[in-house]
């Protein structure tokens, strides 16, 4: 199964989607939590338990879509929250999930 559309990805590196938010951030898939990121640049990303600060998920740089990830957690079956560790070179970072929060505008 994949997890996430191909067109989908396509449309969201170009900035040509109507909805991000029902693509990116963290969804149920397939009874499994599942996290997809759009982070041009990134070389690696980690999805991190917000409680725990523990690694849940490594995500998958999206053949073909550059800059997109994605990733579903094994052990778990309900949504958790989540920060990103987002690795740029030597630069590590951990961040909020963007798309956690919503539309505001």
């Amino acid at each position: 199964m994949d997890l996430i559309d191909q067109n989908e990805a396509q449309d969201l590196i170009a900035g040509r989607h109507g909805d991000p938010f029902s693509v990116l951030g963290q969804h149920v898939v397939a009874g499994r939590p599942t996290v997809r990121v759009f982070a041009p640049g990134a070389d690696a990303i980690d999805a991190l338990d917000a409680k725990t600060g523990r690694k849940v998920m490594s995500l998958d740089p999206v053949p073909g879509a550059d800059g997109v990830f994605v990733g579903r957690a094994a052990r778990r079956k309900t949504r958790f929250a989540c920060k990103l560790r987002v690795t740029r070179g030597d630069d590590v970072r951990v961040v909020d999930d963007p798309y956690a929060f919503g539309p505001v505008l």
